[in-house]
């Protein structure tokens, strides 16, 4: 069965568009970002989650938005910065949080909680 995540990413509209001109040629990413649950609000940012998802190194598409990210942080273009995109990568394992960005400039945080 192997290890599962909880993952959000959001981005900015110049983050969007590399995302959506790598999937055209990447079948993979273009098959994870189909498999994500598309919660984009307005037309120009990007917002994806995806649950119960294999997030390892090693999975091409993993792999590619992991290159993205990295990118993304390392560019230093105008308009294009670590804050030009948020991610968050829950585990099943309490203590496993990972982010990546600035997920707070997109309203993404963790939010735990007990309900009985």
């Amino acid at each position: 069965m192997g290890y599962r995540s909880e993952v959000g990413f959001a981005c900015d509209p110049i983050v969007k568009e590399i995302i959506k001109t790598v999937s055209e040629w990447n079948k993979d990413l273009r098959q994870l970002i189909n498999d994500g649950d598309d919660l984009t609000h307005d037309k120009e940012q990007g917002r994806w989650r995806w649950d119960w998802v294999k997030w390892y190194e090693g999975y091409p598409e993993i792999d590619t938005m992991e290159r993205i990210m990295q990118f993304v942080e390392n560019a230093e273009m105008q308009g294009l910065s670590y804050d030009s995109f948020g991610f968050i990568r829950i585990g099943e394992d309490y203590g496993d949080i990972e982010q990546k960005g600035a997920p707070f400039e997109f309203d993404l945080y963790v939010n735990r909680s007990v309900e009985i």
